[in-house]
């Protein structure tokens, strides 16, 4: 008997005795299931994937059980820990996004897999199996797709435009008008066939250094997935975490080489500003929220591919009754995707920037009835057809040199640059 068959037919026994608001069954997959590729071959529901810095465990899901934009966490009360909505908003404050959660779930973790099935109903109402009883019935394909080549690609803006938006912006700091910008360039790759954006998303993890891996597949319209190393929060009853990251050097060839550049991103006075700005932000914007407000003393290193970063934790204590939208609210967009003071730096962004952010570092995230975990959705790619949309900032501050931010645009985005230019293919 195949997994699926397993799930449905635990779910028909569990029906006719089952009560409450929620049914969660699991049966057992061979640990060797590959998560990427089950929800490839699911090509007949929104498809959403999910996987923690600090957890092991990848969330594969599909099926949406209709869950709210907003308030998820009181939507969700009550739930097993199985059920969780994945959420994702665009980098614009205040508009709404996706929030979707599966009907259907391979968890993966090690030398454990589970597939879980999720039904949901209102106090009263019928169960309303349908909809899960068809993705278990439903004929999936087990091949996998090879990344098609690259044949042309565009920057907008161009390394001229790139020129002129960094220097309005150095104007503008040393006018007094804004201490930080964090400007945008988009790049557009044309490729040779149609990309499979989870073939994409498997050829990046490959190797990759820790970080949150997400991934949002609509049935129609632009997928959008990446592997970020940046928290937004963690939420976890009354102990909320955050973290700034603001400060960038490329990683050395040798580690000593690392080493060194890692001591120059410390004893550097703009990088080191750059993140005080990012920390105090983030302080201030919490506050109203929170009891208690604890910073790491000094910043860390984070490592993240290609890059690394400074980078300070901060442990908080929420206030009674705050919940997730008003932490969305006050904590993005961080100085680090956006700028700061956060209203000037988003006029600016509006008026320099040529193009849409679309989700592009926005909140990504998933919320159970455990708490959430947020971060943020850069390192990421729009895929749609035979386009990829790659997105990359830098922080622009007094004595930023375009030719330097440009250069560190090239290093975040060739985590994807390199591995399509060079021909690596999925296996």
């Amino acid at each position: 008997m195949t997994p699926a068959a397993d799930l449905l037919q635990r779910l028909d026994a569990a029906l006719p005795k089952a009560s409450g608001r929620w049914l969660v069954c699991c049966v057992p997959v061979p640990p060797d299931t590959d998560p990427l590729a089950w929800l490839s071959a699911r090509t007949d529901s929104p498809r959403v994937l999910w996987r923690d810095r600090e957890q092991p465990e990848l969330i594969a899901g599909v099926g949406d059980l209709q869950a709210p934009t907003t308030d998820a966490a009181d939507w969700l009360r009550g739930a097993p820990e199985e059920v969780g909505v994945f959420l994702l908003r665009p980098f614009a404050p205040g508009r709404l996004g996706v929030a979707v959660a599966p009907t259907l779930q391979l968890r993966h973790s090690g030398d454990q897999a589970r597939l879980v099935g999720i039904l949901r109903r209102e106090p009263g109402a019928p169960w309303r199996p349908e909809r899960l009883r068809a993705l278990l019935a439903a004929r999936t394909s087990s091949s996998r797709s090879v990344l098609p080549r690259p044949l042309e690609s565009a920057h907008t803006p161009t390394r001229h435009g790139w020129r002129k938006a960094v220097t309005q912006v150095t104007d503008a700091v040393s006018d007094g008008h804004v201490e930080k910008v964090v400007l945008a360039r988009r790049t557009v790759l044309t490729m040779a066939g149609v990309v499979d954006p989870l073939a994409l998303l498997r050829a990046r993890l490959r190797g990759a250094e820790r970080g949150f891996s997400f991934g949002w597949i609509p049935e129609s319209g632009p997928a959008f997935v990446g592997h970020t190393p940046e928290r937004l929060y963690r939420r976890v009853g009354e102990r909320l975490d955050s973290e700034a990251v603001a400060g960038t050097r490329p990683r050395g060839g040798t580690p000593a080489g690392d080493a060194a550049l890692a001591a120059e991103l410390r004893a550097s006075a703009k990088d080191r500003h750059e993140h005080a700005v990012v920390v105090e932000q983030i302080r201030a914007a919490l506050h109203p929220l929170c009891g208690s407000i604890a910073p790491a003393a000094e910043p860390q290193l984070l490592r993240a591919g290609p890059v690394q970063h400074l980078h300070t934790p901060l442990t908080a204590t929420l206030r009674r009754g705050v919940t997730d939208d008003a932490l969305l609210a006050a904590l993005h967009p961080t100085p680090a995707v956006a700028g700061h003071p956060r209203a000037s730096a988003l006029a600016m962004i509006a008026d320099l920037e040529r193009h849409s952010r679309d989700t592009y570092a926005g909140p990504v995230g998933w919320v159970s009835s455990r708490g959430a975990s947020v971060a943020v959705a850069i390192r990421s790619a729009h895929v749609h057809g035979r386009t990829i949309t790659l997105r990359a900032g830098a922080g622009i501050v007094r004595g930023s040199v375009p030719a330097d931010e440009w250069r560190e645009l090239d290093a975040k985005l060739s985590p994807f640059t390199e591995m399509l230019f060079t021909g690596i293919l999925t296996t």
